[in-house]
C-alpha cells in the first residue's frame, strides 16, 4: 500500500510541477524565496580528461536535488569546488580541504595511493571521504576500520572474480592441457589487487597460472607479451585467457601492437587461438576501441541496469556514461540524504572530541549520519529522480530513515565497517567492429537482470591440497638433538611483521627448551626502537599480546650478511664474515624459520635475492655433509611454492610455505594506533597451532594453515621424500632432546 502511495505522490509531484511551470516565469525561483538555505562546500576530484563529465554529473545531482526541496521550509546545496587528482598541486589541495571546517567532506580520487593520502589527512577530524571508483582491496582492508571513510565500488578481487566465473563455460577450459591462465598488470596500486589475489583466485578455480608479468622500470609491456607467448607455447599448451590489468590504456594500445607483430610473422595456428583477452577496468575506451586490431572483452563497473540511469543520462547528454559517473552520481545524493538528516537534528558539522591517539580534537559529525541513512530500511519508493528524492528528504526532516536506493547500486554498506559497498554492477563487454558491446551484466547480489557471482567468492580458501598416508622408505639415523635458523629478510618499519613474526617463532622455541645455543637468530633489528614505534621497546604480533623484545640473543644483523654468507652459515663454514654457524651432525633435526619477501624463483634478502637454484645448492651441500637428519623449512613470502618446487628430490627435506608458485602472502593483524601490519596470516596460523600442540601431526598441522591462511594457498613440498604426513609430527622439532 505505501508504496501505491509513494508512487501517486510522485505523479502529484510531476503534475505541482508541471502546474507552477505554467503559471510562473520562474517558478523555481517563485518557491524559494521563504526558503532558508543551508550550503555545504564540498572538494572533488575528477580523473584525468573527465573534467566536463564529473562536473556535469555532479551538477545534474544538484539540479535534481534543488527540484526536490522546492517546497521544503529549509533547503541544503552543495557547493562543489573541483580540482583534477593529476595535477601538480594535489597534495596541497588536499591538505586544505581536510583542514577547512568550511568544507563538510572530499569526494577524493579515485587512484588508492591518492586516496590514501586524502583518507591520512582526513583522519584527525575523521572528515567524510566518499571515494566513487577506488576499488584496491589492500586500501579497502587498511581503512575498513576508519568510520569516515565510504567506497562506492566493491573491491577489484570481485572484478577478478567475475572474469573468472566467466570462464566457467569455456569449452578450452574443459581440457587440462588448456586449463592455464595469464595475467600482465601495471606495477601501480590499480594493479595491486590484481597481483595480489589473480593466482589465488585461479587456484580456486582449478586453475594454473601460467605467467604473471608485472610492467613498470625495466620491463615494458611488449616484454611482457612477449614472456606471455613464450611461456603460452611451451610443453605444447597455452593460455587461452589472458587478463590485462594496467591503469595505463596506452600500456594496452602497445600490447595490441605487439601481439599483431608476433601473430604476423608466426604462422603457427597456435597464435590464434589466443581467444579470451580481458582487460579490467576502463583501459578499452569507446574511443580507443577503433584503434585496436585483436578481439577483446573486458569488465567494468556499470550503473545498476535496472536503474534506468544509462537511458535517462544519455537522453540528458547525448552520449552514455562512462564507468564511475554513476558512482558519482550516488555519492552526491548520499552527500544531500546525509546532511539533510543532520540538519534535521540540529547538529553541528564538526564537535569538540578526541583523535584515535586522545588529544583534543574537533571531529566531523558527518560519518555517522550517513551510516544512519545507508542503514535506513523503513519502506520507500525505490526511485532516484526528483519525485521519490522529495518524499525522502520529506521522511529524513521527520526523523526516519527510510532504504535509499542509488543507481549504481542499492547503497548497502558492509554492516560492520561500512567502508564499501557490498556489491556492484559490472558490465560484460565484448569488441565487435571497433565498439563495445553490452554482453551481461553482472553482480553479487542476484538481483533481477544480472547473474550473481556471490556463490562463486569467499575469503575461505575452498582448495586445499590433499595428502595421501603413504609410508617413506627412508631410514633415519637415531635423533640426538634439535637446532633452528631463524631469518627475518627484511628491514624498516613498513615491513615490522616479518621481524615480529621472527621474534615470536624465537620466544615460541625458547618455551619448548631451546637455548640461544640451538638458535640462531638473523634479524635487522630495527623496529623496536623506531622512531615510529610508540611503545619503544617493544615489539608484539597482536594489538594486545605480549612483548616479545626481551631476552633476546641475535646472531646476525641481516644487513651485514650477504645471501653467500648465510649459505656458508647454514653449510656450517666458518669464515671471517660467518663466525657463528649451524653445528649440526648427521642426527640433527634442523627447523628453518623464514619470513620476508619473495618473488617467483626467489626468496628477497634485503635488497638481494636467495634463488631457488641457490637454495637447492645449500640443501643439496647440507645434505653431502650429513648436517642434518630431518630438515624443516617454513617459509612464509610470496610465490613461496615456487621456490620449494624447485627444491624438491632432497630425502629428509619438507618444505611448509604460505602461498604457492602464482601467489602473494597476505599480511595479518593490523595494529590501528601504529599503522602498520604486526603479522602474516600463514604464520599466525602456523604458530597458534603449534603453540597449542607441539606435537602435532604434521598433517593435522598442515590443514590447520590451509584452512586459516586467507587469501593464498598453503602448501607442502617433497613430503614423499621425507614421511607419512599422518604419523609424522612436530614434536621431532619443538621437544628438545
Amino acid at each position: 500500500m505505501k508504496y501505491i502511495q509513494h508512487f501517486f505522490r510522485g505523479i502529484m509531484a510531476t503534475l505541482i510541477g508541471m502546474w507552477a511551470t505554467a503559471c510562473s516565469d520562474d517558478p523555481t525561483e517563485a518557491s524559494r524565496d521563504t526558503q532558508e538555505v543551508h550550503t555545504y562546500r564540498i572538494a572533488a576530484w575528477y580523473p584525468d580528461g573527465e573534467a566536463a563529465r564529473w562536473q556535469r554529473t555532479a551538477d545534474w545531482v544538484n539540479e535534481m536535488m534543488a527540484e526536490a526541496q522546492r517546497y521544503n521550509e529549509k533547503r541544503v546545496q552543495l557547493e562543489i569546488v573541483w580540482h583534477s587528482d593529476r595535477a601538480a598541486d594535489l597534495q596541497t589541495t588536499l591538505e586544505q580541504a581536510a583542514a577547512d571546517e568550511q568544507t563538510a567532506a572530499l569526494i577524493g580520487p579515485g587512484d588508492a595511493d591518492k586516496a590514501s593520502a586524502a583518507a591520512r589527512l582526513c583522519m584527525p577530524s575523521r572528515k567524510t571521504l566518499l571515494l566513487p571508483v577506488t576499488a584496491n582491496a589492500e586500501f579497502q582492508r587498511i581503512y575498513a576500520s576508519k568510520d569516515y571513510v565510504f567506497c562506492l565500488t566493491q573491491n577489484d578481487i570481485m572484478q577478478a572474480e567475475i572474469m573468472f566465473s566467466l570462464l566457467q563455460n569455456d569449452y578450452s577450459l574443459q581440457a587440462e592441457k588448456f586449463n592455464k591462465v595469464a595475467l600482465i598488470a601495471s606495477g601501480d596500486s590499480y594493479g595491486d589487487t590484481f597481483r595480489q589475489w589473480f593466482g589465488y583466485l585461479a587456484t580456486e578455480k582449478f586453475l594454473e597460472t601460467d605467467y604473471i608479468g608485472i610492467l613498470g622500470d625495466g620491463h615494458p609491456v611488449e616484454q611482457a607479451v612477449r614472456e606471455w607467448m613464450e611461456s603460452s607455447t611451451a610443453n605444447d599448451s597455452y593460455s587461452p585467457f589472458l587478463c590485462f590489468a594496467s591503469s595505463d590504456s596506452d600500456d594496452l594500445l602497445r600490447a595490441d601492437a605487439e601481439l599483431t607483430r608476433i601473430r604476423t610473422e608466426n604462422e603457427s595456428p597456435l597464435f590464434f587461438h589466443f581467444n579470451r583477452l580481458f582487460c579490467t577496468g576502463m583501459q578499452l575506451t569507446d574511443q580507443l576501441a577503433a584503434r585496436v586490431q585483436n578481439t577483446y572483452e573486458g569488465v567494468e563497473i556499470a550503473p545498476n541496469p535496472t536503474s534506468g540511469f544509462s537511458s535517462i543520462y544519455e537522453a540528458k547528454f547525448g552520449e552514455a556514461p562512462v564507468a564511475g559517473e554513476a558512482q558519482l552520481f550516488d555519492a552526491v545524493v548520499l552527500l544531500y540524504y546525509s546532511l539533510i538528516a543532520m540538519e534535521a537534528h540540529d547538529t553541528p558539522l564538526f564537535t569538540d572530541g578526541q583523535d584515535d591517539l586522545g588529544q583534543p580534537a574537533r571531529l566531523s559529525s558527518l560519518p555517522a549520519y550517513i551510516v544512519q541513512v545507508v542503514d535506513g530500511r523503513e519502506n520507500a519508493p525505490k526511485g532516484w529522480l526528483a519525485s521519490s528524492a522529495g518524499y525522502l528528504i520529506d521522511q529524513l526532516w521527520q526523523g526516519h530513515y527510510p532504504d535509499i536506493d542509488g543507481v549504481s547500486s542499492d547503497l548497502t554498506f558492509d554492516a560492520r565497517y561500512h567502508c564499501a559497498v557490498t556489491h556492484s554492477v559490472y558490465r560484460h563487454w565484448r569488441l565487435h567492429n571497433g565498439r563495445r558491446v553490452t554482453l551481461q551484466y553482472l553482480s553479487a547480489d542476484g538481483s533481477n537482470h544480472t547473474v550473481s557471482s556471490i556463490e562463486e567468492w569467499s575469503t575461505q580458501v575452498q582448495v586445499i591440497q590433499q595428502l595421501q598416508p603413504e609410508e617413506s622408505k627412508i631410514t633415519y639415523p637415531p635423533h640426538t638433538g634439535n637446532y633452528a635458523v631463524v631469518v627475518a629478510s627484511s628491514s624498516r618499519w613498513s615491513n615490522y611483521r616479518h621481524q615480529a613474526d621472527a621474534l615470536a617463532m624465537y620466544q615460541l622455541l625458547k618455551q619448548q627448551g631451546y637455548d640461544d645455543d640451538h638458535i640462531l637468530l638473523i634479524l635487522e633489528d630495527d623496529i623496536a626502537q623506531n622512531t615510529y614505534n610508540l611503545y619503544p621497546g617493544v615489539v608484539k604480533v597482536t594489538p594486545d599480546g605480549e612483548n616479545l623484545y626481551h631476552d633476546l640473543q641475535i646472531d646476525y644483523k641481516m644487513s651485514d650478511l650477504t645471501p653467500f654468507d648465510l649459505q656458508n652459515i647454514l653449510c656450517g663454514e666458518v669464515t671471517r664474515r660467518t663466525p657463528v654457524v649451524l653445528p649440526t651432525g648427521a642426527g640433527d633435526n634442523v627447523l628453518v624459520f623464514w619470513s620476508g619477501h619473495g618473488d617467483y624463483g626467489l626468496l628477497n634478502y634485503g635488497t638481494s635475492r636467495l634463488t631457488a637454484r641457490d637454495l637447492l645448492d645449500t640443501l643439496t651441500a647440507m645434505k653431502q655433509r650429513s648436517m642434518f637428519r630431518k630438515l624443516l623449512f617454513v617459509i612464509e613470502a610470496c610465490y613461496s611454492g615456487s621456490v620449494a618446487e624447485y627444491c624438491e628430490g632432497i630425502d629428509g627435506v619438507l618444505f611448509l610455505t604460505a602461498a604457492n608458485n602464482a601467489e602473494t602472502s597476505k599480511a595479518d593483524m593490523k595494529d590501528e594506533t601504529l599503522n602498520v601490519y604486526l603479522s602474516n596470516g600463514f604464520t599466525r596460523a602456523f604458530q597458534s597451532r603449534v603453540t597449542e600442540n607441539p606435537s602435532v601431526t604434521l598433517r593435522d598441522l598442515f590443514y590447520h594453515v590451509a584452512t586459516q591462511t586467507v587469501g593464498s594457498h598453503a602448501g607442502l613440498y617433497n613430503q614423499s621424500r621425507y614421511g607419512n604426513m599422518f604419523t609424522e609430527t612436530m614434536a621431532e622439532f619443538m621437544v628438545m632432546k
